[in-house]
């Protein structure tokens, strides 16, 4: 369960990360 809840956790931290460089790159 801890290794899942991780995995989730880099998941959205990688999304949102796309998201920012993304929008600092316009």
């Amino acid at each position: 369960m801890l290794v899942k809840e991780d995995l989730t956790t880099k998941v959205i931290i990688g999304i949102l990360g796309d998201f920012w460089i993304s929008w600092l790159s316009r």
